[in-house]
C-alpha cells in the first residue's frame, strides 16, 4: 500500500489523541495500523479526492478549462496514491 495512505492514517490517529486506542495506533507498525479503523478510513477520504472541484482545476491556469488533462493527471495521481 501507498505511503500516502499511511500518512493520512496516521494523522487521523494524531487527531484523535483523546482516544486511548488512537494513542496506541499513532505508534504502532505499518502492518498493525493497516488493520486498524484509521488505515479505512484513510483509504475512503483519499478515494473521495479522486474527482478534484472546480475550483481546483481553476487552479491550474489562470484561465479556467485552460487544462484539460489537468484532472486526468490528478485522478492518476491519486490512484498512486491508493496503490
Amino acid at each position: 500500500m501507498s505511503e500516502m495512505v499511511e500518512r493520512v492514517a496516521r494523522a487521523i490517529c494524531f487527531s484523535r489523541q483523546s482516544c486511548e486506542w488512537c494513542k496506541v495506533a499513532c505508534l504502532a507498525s505499518r502492518a498493525e495500523l493497516e488493520k486498524s479503523p484509521q488505515w479505512t478510513k484513510a483509504l475512503a477520504a483519499i478515494g473521495a479526492m479522486r474527482d478534484p472541484t472546480d475550483a481546483m482545476l481553476n487552479a491550474t491556469t489562470p484561465i479556467a478549462g485552460e487544462n484539460p488533462g489537468a484532472r486526468d493527471i490528478w485522478r492518476d495521481m491519486i490512484d498512486a496514491a491508493l496503490k
